[in-house]
């Protein structure tokens, strides 16, 4: 993404009814999560919009979440980080050879799938020691590293 990307009005309809922007102006109790979630709304709006717009510059991170190989592999990687995954297993998960699936996710994504987890279990891990009160051992056990001395290890 840019620092800055501009949607005209004329790309697209607001999905944001005039009187939903009536309700949040309203100072009632339920302005605060009504305001969150036409947030929420507007800027996966602006973001199709972004993202769809005749000419658009697809970068190879969202290509790999459309692809038929990058696509699987990273939702499977995202929804079981802690799995014992091989490349091999992961391959067949997503339908491809651990070749072919080597070969295009590091193409897409820009580093092997492997890297990719390791470096995912980690940012999942730093999350964890840094908003919860989990043990090391715990932090580990969750993201799919062996024990507390593989991951300060891999830290």
């Amino acid at each position: 993404m840019p620092p800055l990307a501009v949607i005209e009005a004329s790309v697209g309809a607001c999905p944001v009814s005039p009187s939903a922007f009536e309700e949040i102006a309203r100072e009632e109790p339920r302005q605060q999560i009504l305001l969150e979630r036409t947030m929420d709304l507007m800027l996966i709006t602006a973001l199709l919009a972004w993202f769809t717009r005749p000419g658009a510059e697809i970068s190879t991170w969202h290509r790999a979440h459309r692809g038929p190989v990058g696509a699987p592999a990273l939702r499977l990687l995202h929804a079981d980080p802690a799995h014992a995954w091989t490349l091999p297993a992961l391959g067949a998960k997503a339908g491809a050879s651990r070749a072919h699936l080597a070969r295009r996710f590091n193409a897409l994504v820009g580093q092997p799938p492997m890297t990719y987890l390791r470096q995912r279990r980690l940012a999942l891990a730093a999350d964890l020691v840094r908003e919860t009160d989990t043990t090391l051992a715990g932090v580990a056990d969750r993201v799919g590293f062996a024990n507390a001395f593989v991951l300060s290890a891999a830290f």
